[in-house]
């Protein structure tokens, strides 16, 4: 039977299967962080649940800041004004 979001947000701890949901991870993928100690679990016997917050803390530290296209910008025109500076032809790998 599968749960809404809604429902599993309000529960302490999740099965894998519920971990797989509330994530949107596959089964598989959750088992393979399990397996390599990359997602924070529990063991009762042969079975693996999750913690919701837990889950969530991990999700969090896993964010990829969003690129900054002008500063990037910038710090190519300093790059390129740099080595024009030292008097190294645009275009061409220093030997």
């Amino acid at each position: 039977m599968i749960e809404s979001t809604d429902t599993l947000s309000t529960r302490t701890w999740l099965s894998i299967e519920q971990a797989a949901e509330y994530t949107t991870f596959a089964v598989v993928t959750l088992r393979k962080l399990v397996y390599r100690g990359a997602i924070p679990f529990y063991r009762k016997g042969r079975r693996v649940v999750f913690k919701r917050e837990e889950i969530d803390s991990w999700m969090d530290t896993s964010r990829i800041e969003p690129i900054d296209a002008e500063k990037i910008k910038r710090e190519v025109d300093q790059l390129i004004t740099r080595e024009r500076k030292q008097g190294r032809p645009r275009g061409l790998e220093a030997t």
